[in-house]
C-alpha cells in the first residue's frame, strides 16, 4: 500500500520530511539522503545505505552461485603476491 505526504519547499530550496516518514525510514538528521528521478518525472528518496543496497541488487545475478567475491579476490591477491 502506497502512503502520501505533504513536504514545503522552503527558503534555499530545503524541504522538511514528515516525522512519521523519517521514523519509518529511520532517517536521523545529517543523514545523506539520494533523490533519483526516473525518466517519467518520478523522484524516489532513500538514504545513501539504500542506495548502495539497491545498487548490489542490480548486479547480484552476475555472481555464480555458492561464490564467494571477496575469497576470489583475496586468492588472486594471493597468487599475485606469490608471483612477484
Amino acid at each position: 500500500m502506497a502512503h502520501t505526504f505533504e513536504a514545503q519547499i522552503g527558503a534555499r530550496g530545503r524541504i522538511v520530511l514528515p516525522a512519521e516518514l523519517r521514523a519509518r525510514h529511520r532517517w536521523r538528521q545529517g543523514e545523506r539522503l539520494r533523490l533519483i528521478e526516473d525518466e517519467d518525472g518520478t523522484v524516489h528518496v532513500m538514504s545513501v545505505e539504500e542506495a548502495l543496497e539497491r545498487a548490489k541488487g542490480l548486479y547480484a545475478h552476475l555472481k555464480p552461485p555458492g561464490v564467494s567475491v571477496v575469497d576470489e579476490f583475496l586468492a588472486e591477491r594471493r597468487a599475485e603476491a606469490t608471483a612477484e
